[in-house]
């Protein structure tokens, strides 16, 4: 059966089946320490739980990390090739995904992945509809600054040990 989840700050549908959800916090939260969870059955409200306790977000490094990822999300699907793969697939079938905020911290990771990827990074940002889309790298003020298609990514990355592209792919959210 399909579940709503709630938050108070995000209210979204799971899919049916859903035993786990990653749950990004929303740019517009507000720092305080009462908020809950709450699932709630579709077709019938009285299926549910709430939280037993509140969950507290606070203004600390991987919050404003998680925000960063989000804002570098936006910038790419401003693009004019993004918007493209949107008029040709519809936005629905566009996938934009960020690099865990972790790895992009680890440069000897992120030379493994590409050594043309500068030492600055804010972002690294897949973007694609199917095979086609692109690979983009953003520096700390999330200006874009390489792009390279992902067909291109995924010739080049062929010979990458298979550890560091699970890792990467893995870690893509």
């Amino acid at each position: 059966m399909p579940y709503r989840f709630e938050t108070g700050l995000s209210r979204l549908n799971l899919p049916a089946g859903a035993t786990s959800y990653r749950w990004t916090v929303p740019l517009n939260a507000v720092q305080k320490s009462t908020y809950k969870i709450r699932v709630t059955n579709n077709t019938d409200a009285a299926l549910g739980d709430d939280s037993d306790r509140p969950f507290e977000i606070t203004n600390c490094e991987n919050y404003i990390c998680a925000v960063i990822e989000n804002e570098g999300k936006k910038i790419v699907a401003a693009t004019p090739e993004i918007k493209a793969l949107a008029t040709k697939y519809g936005w629905a079938h566009v996938h934009i995904s960020a690099l865990d905020i972790d790895l992009i911290k680890d440069i000897e990771f992120i030379r493994k992945l590409n050594p043309n990827f500068k030492e600055e990074t804010g972002c690294i940002i897949v973007a694609h509809a199917g095979e086609e889309g692109y690979v983009y790298q953003e520096n700390k003020d999330l200006q874009i600054i390489y792009k390279e298609p992902l067909k291109e990514f995924l010739e080049r990355t062929q010979n990458v040990d298979s550890a560091t592209m699970s890792k990467f792919y893995l870690s893509l959210h």
